[in-house]
Parts: structure tokens; C-alpha cells; sequence
């Protein structure tokens, strides 16, 4: 006689590695839906109510039964170890069996709903972090193996979740993908913290109220809790040991007066303004009148967010009142600190003899935990616009980071330096946030009216017609169809900028630089921007062989993403100290040259500026670095301000192709048309009146377009960006969370256009010593953290010193360098590091030996000045098409 398994008999979660049962079963699907039906009924109760209100009434119920498919021989077959695996593998047919749980749950619950609610569903066949129908109805039923068993234990279950939790939802779903997205954000953060045996052992027996009391405690463990000092004045917000005299400006003031609830806020303002105050004092006031809570301020890169960091923290100090409650996210910013993580599970098939077992994407939630998207979960957060963009396209547990996001004061900085690409991503950004009951607000000094129209149209609002006042403040209130505008009456400071315009040749290249050294061995601190790191590491080797006599080493320095991490943050954080706003480490004379990392949020003050052709905005910007401080003495020969502009050699009168010749390197960067604009208009100019003449400028040249200057080269350059624009704009578009299949969720995969594909070169004393299952590393730079020369585990076993020290010593370089060794790398490199090549630095030489040893195409070499440079290996065919210059 068969003996059928009984709802209790049905595993969930096995004992974990390292547990004396580890691999057999340890919690019911009945207790586990449990657990996490009651997490996400406490986490409901202390959502905001703009948030909360977006949820489906019957969401802990649907929440409750995410799992349900679990109940079914696909999935209770996973575990050899389970009392009824051989009766029940004897009666079913293996073939074609679906073992994925999250599409079962789904087919089973969509049989219940009325159709009209069966798109609610999508958040849990969504719950592994991918929408596997996109947001559709299942048509064929999954493939049981002819076993009827499972779907009366299905309808148990499912009978006494509805008893325990409510009903299912049943308002009609058709619309509602914001909602839906959100929902299954609510149901992943819940399934996480129902699944952490830290927090729910296997072995306690689910109790309601024990449950909600250690909900609330993770919840103020991870600082989701964290309640605001009321009725702090301004000056108490930002300076509490100077309260008197620390007052709003007139445009912080002014936006005070305007934010009255959620909705879009765009400061435009000047650099130096004070927009970063304004909109987080604005932020303090949203909190206060309990419009939003939480706060996420997004910026272009990793330095500009690293920088703002430590200005936002000392806010949070004074109105939060605790110190760890904020959180740096980016690609890199676990790196500063994390608490030491616990140990990933073996990878399938790297010799371990334990079934490959349901862990609840163990891995991916590793990944998440010990990496900076955990981050995006705590109240209060900084970091790059990348980490916000993926909570809206099909990238892994993307509804997770929504959730995280909904309800929050989202800031937007400089978001005028977007492409069309990313431009979309931030209109579908703010879109998806105010229906999150979020409060979206934008900061830019240099945005166009175009810009900010569509900016108001993401809103589902219309713009009236725009006064051409400067600085001015736009509001869309939510729900509101029409935008307002409001101009500020702040007084603008008057500054000259003297624009000094350079054409280079190869003759006159060298005494032009030898001028430029002499001022700063005068005393002058010299900025130089260039717009490629080859041409920044060849501008200071030029220098540092002109003033190897004259200027102290020290007093030449050189910053751009080639470097290994550990060294690109020293450089950063010494040039920001010694050019920032005080005298105290202000260099007598000294020669700065980097990329575009100096172009924006830094405080960086330059007595000369020198800068490449860029587009208008950006030529703007890194004005913005320019006497951007009040000093009492400069140097005699820069006490009025002087930017050197460096046009390329063409007069764009020749054929696309010459132009082209003698645009390059520049437009590989940027498109030529708007090179031509920028020059076009700044060549006339002998000097710029800013900030007033800011708007005048953005306008101007964005009108200028070839019928001023028509020949066919123009007309072909302005076809080809207008071209670019539209693709940039239709694949943002058709990259909807629903409508593509998700890829890994990385920093760039998808937040920016055909970037480049990026590896992360490894730097090594020597080679990996590798004794069976036994691998020792010798990184090139020690941790200050964890001072080891030498870091020891085993395979497949993960550790977070290593991971740390991994990513100090990593340098970004373009993929196609190494395309052919990434293969190559081990399991256990892959787990703590992506896309990870080794390479050896030698004492004697700079060329760099790869591991395990390969012959490259392309031969790499690293210098402590001048960071990771490459030159082609001639002698060995390029297997794939790719540009040979690394730009």
C-alpha cells in the first residue's frame, strides 16, 4: 500500500553545509510559507502609507503562498534524501518534469484568481529575480510527471494561508506593471529574510508573534526604522555648532516654500549655489510632514559619490542621529566597509558530493548581501544613478531594488550629462518612483529646456511656456497635469572667464607645455582635463620630463580609471585634499591632469584650467573647477581666471574622413556635431560672463546646427547623431522590466549604451600557489584593513578578506585585452570577483606576466605613475573585431 505524503511530510529548505544534517530536509513548505506570510504582514504595517497604499488588498496572502509550487515532484525530488524520493520517482515520468517552483506556484494560483487579478501573479512567478512570462498569463500547464498527489496538497495549503492571512486579490491587475514591480520587490524582501537561518532557524517551530517581533528587530537592524529629530532649524540641519549663522540662501529658502508634498522638484542653479543643501533640507522637510521617508542621492560616477558621501553623512548625523544608518552605494563601495561575511555554498559540479539543493538562489542572495545592493535596502543612501536605473530594466531582482527605492526622496545630480540612452532610463526612473510614492528631485546647472520639458513629460504633466529666467525652480506636484515654474531671486556672483584658444601642432606641442610648467613652477596649480586616458598619461609624462628639475614629484600628478583601485582612491582623495577650499595643503605651483573624472562634484579649484574640446555642457562644467573658490592671493599671471581651450587641428571644411583623422581620439568620445557646435560658438568668444550667461550659452549652441555652416560632412556628422540619438532612445525603450529576459545586475551591463565590456586585471606579488584544494594569493597592495601579504582558502569556499583585497588591487580595463584568458579563470576566482585575470608584477620590469601564462594579443604594463597602459602583440592575430586603440 502507497504511503502519500502528507502536507507536513513536504520539504522547503534543506539543513544547510556544515550542519551534522546538512543536505536533508530541515523546514515544510507549510512552515516556511508561514514565516514569510507573517514577514511580510509586519513589513506591510510599516511601509509609508503612500507605499503601502500601491499594494493589491490580499498581498501577505499571495506573499504567503510565493512557494506553493514547491508541492510538486519536480521540485521534492531535488532532495535524495527525502522520506517518499524512491516511492515517488517510481511513479512518475522524469521527462520534461518542471522543477521550477516559481512557475508552478504560478500556474496553480492562476487557476484561483478571476482572470481579471491574475496579472498580480507576475510578482510570483517573478520571486527568483527574473519575470519568466514578462507580464503574461501561463498558457501550457507545468509538466508534473502524470502525479495527481501534489495538487491536493497544493489546495491544503493554500486553504489555510486564505485562513490565516485573508484572501487572494482580486481587483483587476490590467495597468498596473508600477504595482506589480513593486509587489514583487515586497515578496523577494520578504522570502530573504523568511529564508536567513540566522534570523529563523529551521528548527524553532513557527509562532506568529515571535516572528513579527524579529521582523521588526531586522528592520531596525537595518536601519529602516530610523526615525528623524523634529523641528530642527536650518542651521541646526548642517551646522550645529554655528546655528545662527548658518541661513538658507534665497534659492533653499525658495524651495522650502514650494515643497508642500511628493512630486518632481528641478533646481537649475549654478555651481557653488548651494543646490545640494536645498535639496536635502527639502528632503528633511518632506520627512518631517511624513510625505516620504528615506533618501537616495544619485550621482554620474563613483568619485562625485564618494565625495558627496561624507556631506551627506554629516547631515544625517544632525538630523538622524545616527551615524551608521547611511549607506555608499556603487560598484565599489563595499570595499570601505563590511562586516565579514559567511561562507557560499560549494558550486555544483567542483567535486562536492551533496545534491545540488533549493538554497533559495543562496548564491545570488550572497551576492546581494555581501556586495553593495544590500545597501540600497537601508533608509539613507549615496551613489552612482547606475545602482537606481537597474531597479527599472531586466536585470536581476530589479523589482528588489524598487521596492527599496519606493517611498524615498530620490535626488538626481547633474543629470544633464546623460545620452539619449540614460536620458530615457531617468525618464522611466521617474515615472516608476512617483508611482512608488517616491519624490523625484533634479539638480543641474547646465540643463536645456528641451531636457527639462521631457523631464516634466516623464511625469505624465505638460510644461507651460517656460520662462528663460536663471536659476530657476520647476515643481509637478503628484497627479497634478501641469508643471509650474517658479524663478529665483537669488543674486547671481559675477565671474569673467577669459577663454585662451589652442590648436597644437606636433612643432609648437612642446613649448607649449614647457609655458604651462613654467607657470606652475611659478607657483600656479595647474588643472589639465583631457579627454582620453592616453592622452591624459601622455600629457604627464610630457610634463613630468619638463619639470623633473624645477617641481617637486610630488607636485605632478595624474588621475584616470586605469589605475587599480586602491591607488585611484589615494590619488583622488590627495588631489581633492590639496586643491579642495582651504590654504592648508594648497601646493606652491603644482600640475593636475586627468579625464573627465574632474568634470563635475568635486571640489577642485584650479587657478588655470586647460581642457579639451568637449560639448558645450561639459565645457561648462569643468569651467566649474576654475577660481571656483574666493582665495586672497593667487599667483600674478592667474588672478583673473583663464581656461585654455585645445581645438583639434581642423577647420571642418575637409571630407567626413579628414575630419575625423584630425578629431581623433576625441570623437570616439564625443559625437563630432556636437564638437562642432561647441567650437563653433566658443571660437567667436573671447570670454563668458557666468553664471549668467549660462542659459544664453546652452541655448545658443544647441540651435546652432549645419544650416549655419552647410557642407556635406556636417550634414552627414549631424544625420549620424541624430541617428544615434533615436537607436539610444528605441533600446532603452524596448529594455522594459517586463518585456526582456534579465541579465546579472552590474553596474553598466545595461544601465549605459554599448559600453564597452570591462575585466578586472588582478595585480600579484607572484603567482597563485595552488596545493589541491588549498590556493594562496599574493596581492601586489596590502589591505591597510587586513594587513596580510598573503590570503589562503579553499576551493569553493568564499571569503570576504580576499574578495576585499581582490577588488583593491583590481584595475578596469577593456575587455577585449584579455577576451581570450577569461575563460580561463577558476570557479573560486569568478565567486569573488567578475570577469577576474591575474597578472604578475615584476620588480624590474613593467610588463606584466599573466597567470596562468598565455599568449596575448595585446602586451600589458603597469607603472605606479601612469597606471595599466598596452601595445598591440604584432605577432599575434587578433581572433575578433576590435578597435586596436584603447581610448
Amino acid at each position: 500500500m502507497l504511503n502519500i505524503p502528507q502536507l507536513q511530510d513536504c520539504w522547503a529548505k534543506t539543513y544547510p553545509i556544515g550542519h551534522p544534517r546538512a543536505g536533508t530536509p530541515g523546514l515544510t513548505v507549510h512552515g516556511h510559507s508561514l514565516t514569510v506570510g507573517y514577514v511580510a504582514q509586519e513589513l506591510i504595517k510599516h511601509l509609508p502609507p503612500s507605499v503601502a497604499q500601491q499594494l493589491p488588498k490580499g498581498t501577505p496572502s499571495l506573499i504567503a503562498a510565493h512557494d506553493i509550487g514547491k508541492l510538486t515532484p519536480g521540485f521534492q525530488l531535488k532532495c535524495p534524501l527525502w522520506t517518499h524520493y524512491e516511492q515517488i520517482s517510481q511513479t512518475i515520468n522524469r521527462n520534461s518534469l518542471c522543477t521550477n517552483h516559481a512557475i508552478l506556484s504560478h500556474w496553480h494560483l492562476q487557476s484561483i484568481l478571476p482572470r481579471p487579478a491574475q496579472r498580480w501573479l507576475t510578482s510570483t512567478a517573478g520571486h527568483h529575480g527574473n519575470y519568466p512570462f514578462g507580464n503574461r498569463r501561463q498558457s501550457t500547464p507545468p509538466s508534473e510527471g502524470g502525479n495527481q498527489t501534489f495538487i491536493a496538497l497544493r489546495e491544503e495549503l493554500l486553504a489555510q494561508l486564505i485562513e490565516i492571512f485573508g484572501p487572494l486579490p482580486d481587483e483587476p491587475s490590467k495597468h498596473q506593471e508600477e504595482r506589480i514591480h513593486l509587489l514583487t520587490g515586497l515578496t523577494i524582501f520578504s522570502d530573504w529574510i523568511g529564508s536567513n537561518t540566522d534570523w529563523f532557524p529551521l528548527d524553532e517551530p513557527i509562532d506568529a508573534e515571535s516572528i513579527q517581533v524579529q521582523t521588526r528587530a531586522i528592520q531596525s537592524r537595518l536601519g529602516r526604522t530610523a526615525a528623524i529629530i523634529p523641528n530642527l532649524t536650518f542651521g541646526q540641519q548642517f551646522s550645529p555648532h554655528k546655528t545662527e549663522k548658518f541661513r538658507p540662501r534665497t534659492i533653499q529658502s525658495e524651495l522650502l516654500e514650494l515643497v508642500d508634498g511628493r512630486g518632481l522638484y528641478i533646481i537649475e542653479a549654478p555651481m557653488g549655489m548651494g543646490k545640494t543643501e536645498a535639496a536635502l533640507t527639502a528632503a528633511y522637510q518632506l520627512w518631517e510632514n511624513h510625505h516620504n521617508h528615506g533618501l537616495y542621492f544619485a550621482l554620474p560616477t563613483q568619485l562625485t559619490s564618494n565625495k558627496i558621501h561624507d556631506r551627506i553623512t554629516d547631515f544625517l548625523i544632525n538630523t538622524i542621529g545616527e551615524e551608521s544608518v547611511q549607506t555608499l552605494i556603487h560598484g565599489s563601495a563595499w570595499l570601505k566597509n563590511e562586516r565579514t561575511q559567511q561562507l557560499t555554498p560549494p558550486h555544483p559540479g567542483n567535486g562536492s558530493d551533496l545534491p545540488d539543493l533549493d538554497h533559495n538562489d543562496t548564491e545570488e542572495v550572497h551576492r546581494w548581501y555581501s556586495s553593495t545592493r544590500k545597501a540600497l535596502l537601508a533608509p539613507f543612501g549615496t551613489g552612482t544613478i547606475d545602482q537606481a536605473l537597474l531597479a527599472v530594466l531586466p536585470a536581476r531582482f530589479a523589482a528588489l531594488r524598487y521596492f527599496a527605492l519606493a517611498g524615498k526622496v530620490v535626488i538626481i545630480d547633474e543629470v544633464h550629462s546623460y545620452d539619449p540612452y540614460m536620458s530615457t532610463l531617468i525618464d522611466r526612473l521617474i515615472r516608476h518612483l512617483l508611482k512608488a510614492g517616491s519624490t523625484v528631485i533634479i539638480l543641474s546647472a547646465t540643463l536645456t529646456a528641451e531636457r527639462r520639458r521631457q523631464l516634466v513629460k516623464a511625469t505624465g504633466a505638460s510644461e507651460p511656456p517656460a520662462p528663460t529666467s536663471y536659476p530657476l525652480i520647476t515643481k509637478v506636484a503628484t497627479d497634478q497635469a501641469l508643471a509650474t515654474h517658479h524663478p529665483s531671486a537669488a543674486k547671481l556672483p559675477s565671474q569673467t572667464i577669459h577663454l585662451d584658444h589652442q590648436t597644437l601642432t606636433a612643432g609648437d606641442e612642446l613649448a607649449y607645455w614647457q609655458k604651462i610648467a613654467d607657470l606652475a613652477q611659478q607657483g600656479a596649480n595647474v588643472v589639465i582635463i583631457r579627454n582620453t586616458v592616453t592622452l591624459a598619461q601622455q600629457t604627464y609624462n610630457l610634463l613630468k620630463s619638463i619639470v623633473s628639475e624645477q617641481l617637486a614629484p610630488e607636485s605632478v600628478g595624474l588621475i584616470h580609471s586605469r589605475f587599480p583601485q586602491w591607488q585611484r582612491e589615494e590619488n583622488e582623495a590627495l588631489w581633492t585634499q590639496r586643491l579642495g577650499k582651504g590654504d592648508q595643503h594648497r601646493p606652491q605651483g603644482s600640475l593636475l591632469v586627468s579625464t573627465q573624472i574632474l568634470e563635475q562634484s568635486v571640489d577642485i579649484d584650479a587657478d588655470l584650467l586647460i581642457t579639451d574640446l568637449a560639448p558645450i555642457e561639459l565645457i561648462l562644467q569643468r569651467i566649474g573647477r576654475l577660481h571656483r573658490h574666493s582665495r586672497q592671493s593667487r599667483p600674478k599671471s592667474c588672478r583673473e581666471a583663464h581656461c585654455h581651450l585645445l581645438h583639434p587641428p581642423t577647420t571642418w571644411q575637409e571630407n567626413a574622413k579628414e575630419i575625423e583623422e584630425k578629431l581623433a581620439p576625441h570623437h570616439y568620445i564625443y559625437p563630432p556635431i556636437s564638437l562642432w557646435r561647441a567650437q563653433t560658438y566658443l571660437q567667436k568668444t573671447e570670454s563668458l560672463n557666468l553664471p549668467q550667461e549660462i542659459r544664453q550659452t546652452l541655448e545658443e549652441t544647441a540651435e546652432l546646427t549645419p544650416d549655419f555652416a552647410t557642407t556635406p560632412a556636417l550634414e552627414q556628422f549631424l544625420k549620424e547623431h541624430q541617428k544615434a540619438g533615436s537607436d539610444q532612445t528605441g533600446t532603452a525603450k524596448v529594455r522594459g522590466v517586463f518585456s526582456m529576459s534579465a541579465i546579472q545586475d552590474l553596474e553598466g551591463s545595461q544601465t549605459r549604451y554599448r559600453i564597452q565590456p570591462s575585466a578586472n586585471l588582478i595585480l600579484l606579488r607572484k603567482a597563485p600557489e595552488v596545493t589541491g584544494n588549498s590556493i594562496t594569493l599574493h596581492p601586489f597592495h596590502v589591505d591597510p584593513e587586513n594587513p596580510q601579504t598573503n590570503y589562503s582558502i579553499r576551493e569553493g569556499m568564499f571569503s570576504h578578506p580576499l574578495a576585499r583585497v581582490l577588488h583593491l588591487n583590481a584595475a578596469r580595463i577593456s575587455q577585449y585585452l584579455v577576451k581570450e584568458m577569461l575563460p580561463q579563470a577558476p570557479y573560486w576566482l569568478g565567486q569573488h570577483i567578475d570577469t577576474p585575470v591575474l597578472a604578475v608584477v615584476s620588480d624590474d620590469r613593467t610588463e606584466l606576466e599573466f597567470y596562468p601564462e598565455h599568449h596575448n594579443p595585446f602586451t600589458l604594463h603597469y607603472h605606479p605613475t601612469t597606471g595599466i597602459s598596452h601595445q598591440r602583440n604584432t605577432s599575434l592575430p587578433l581572433s575578433f573585431e576590435q578597435e586596436e586603440d584603447w581610448y
